[in-house]
């Protein structure tokens, strides 16, 4: 009769009468599934995102394991499938990788350790829907467990706290309210001695007080239980509201008012209303009454504001008016176009002397359709000219360098 195993070691079972003459080296080879089942270590280097942990019957195995490290570089969650699926196993796990490995026997669950967690696992061994649980949990004592009633967050109220037992037991037995204790915020001395530096309230009908807050022109006040203490405002301060009328809502237009005095005296003499006075004067755009006076002292009509300043600005846009001839011949090129970006219209002036090619003076408003307005001939001696508007291009379609002067 052949030899059967365990179901969940895969450790031999010979039959009578089996393995004759090579019993040593089945029971070595058991105690080493033994050794493997009670205290082996096993390292498995995990790589990809899945691997198959067997155990195979009559032989060493990394299923037989009691304690497995995963390490190595898995690609992502790495899922470890635990064979046979029949097999009931008990796995102590630790995961030194930077991935989640997902232990698994069937579809019944799996238990999931986290990068650099581990965990004790347990597989029920109930064939395709074998389930895997994470027995940690039930190893860990509860606070309840231990008779502690607080939640957690009540118990980390103490992180960080440095106070002694005899000084938190300052509180045992406390009975004064927060508020109340609240009131000593901001003392900075002996609160007794603050008090009794203090004068004592004056009852009575008093005719006389001595102190040295009575200062010169402070005025005395008291309320109707006789009670009297010195004024903060002075009596010629007092004496300001002798004479006024207005009532408290009159007063109250003040409140808020960041005007200072001359800006508020603006208004002095104003005799109508400021906006609707405002609001009849011409703006710059409107149009404004010119009177021109020639030798009949003739009224030649209306003209805008705007229109009058680009009459006065017109003389400024004028060739010639502050503006100087200038040799450019050193520093200008041939098929190379130039912006005037002067302000002001320009005077382009180029020649050729010598031997030389054809060449065009053309002019453009976007640098890219040109119109020409010159030509120059070789060997002729003859010169172009041309006016450059502001912002518009020039350019010189062939030149041999003679001389190029601008007015500008």
């Amino acid at each position: 009769m052949p030899s059967t195993f365990t179901s969940n070691g895969g450790i031999e079972l010979p039959a009578d009468g089996e393995k004759d003459g090579v019993w040593g080296d089945v029971v070595n080879l058991n105690m080493q599934i033994v050794d493997r089942l009670t205290n082996g270590v096993g390292f498995i280097s995990l790589s990809g995102t899945t691997h198959t942990l067997t155990t195979t019957n009559g032989t060493t195995s990394d299923g037989q394991y009691g304690l497995i490290v995963f390490g190595g570089s898995p690609s992502g969650a790495n899922t470890v499938t635990i064979l046979p699926n029949d097999a009931e196993k008990i796995y102590l796990v630790r995961n030194t990788t930077d991935q989640d490995v997902i232990i698994t026997q069937g579809s019944g669950g799996n238990a999931t350790i986290p990068a650099g967690a581990g965990a004790i696992v347990y597989a029920n061994g109930a064939g395709t829907g074998s389930a895997v649980a994470d027995l940690t949990a039930t190893f860990i004592p509860t606070l309840t467990a231990a008779g502690i009633t607080a939640t957690a967050d009540e118990i980390n109220i103490l992180d960080g706290v440095t106070a002694s037992t005899s000084e938190l037991n300052i509180l045992d037995g406390l009975t004064v309210p927060t508020d109340e204790l609240n009131y000593v915020y901001g003392v900075t001395s002996l609160i007794q001695g603050q008090i009794d530096a203090k004068q004592g309230t004056i009852t009575g009908a008093a005719t006389t007080i001595v102190s040295d807050d009575l200062t010169a022109s402070r005025a005395l006040i008291s309320d109707g239980s006789g009670k009297v203490s010195v004024s903060p405002v002075t009596s010629d301060e007092l004496a300001t509201l002798d004479g006024i009328t207005a009532s408290t809502a009159e007063l109250n237009l003040l409140d808020g008012v960041t005007a200072t005095t001359t800006e508020i005296n603006y208004i002095d003499g104003v005799t109508g209303s400021i906006q609707v006075q405002i609001d009849g004067k011409a703006t710059d755009n409107e149009l404004t009454q010119i009177e021109v006076e020639d030798d009949t002292s003739t009224v030649f009509g209306q003209v805008s504001g705007q229109r009058l300043a680009q009459a006065f600005n017109a003389s400024e846009q004028q060739i010639g008016v502050g503006q100087t001839w200038q040799d450019l011949t050193g520093s200008r090129s041939a098929a190379t176009s130039y912006q005037n970006t002067t302000g002001k219209p320009i005077t382009v002036a180029v020649g050729n002397t010598g031997a030389g090619s054809f060449g065009d003076l053309d002019v453009s408003t976007d640098n890219v359709n040109w119109i020409t307005v010159g030509n120059l001939h070789p060997n002729t001696g003859m010169s172009a000219m041309a006016v450059v508007p502001h912002n518009h291009y020039y350019r010189l379609t062939n030149w041999n360098g003679t001389f190029w002067a601008e007015l500008r």
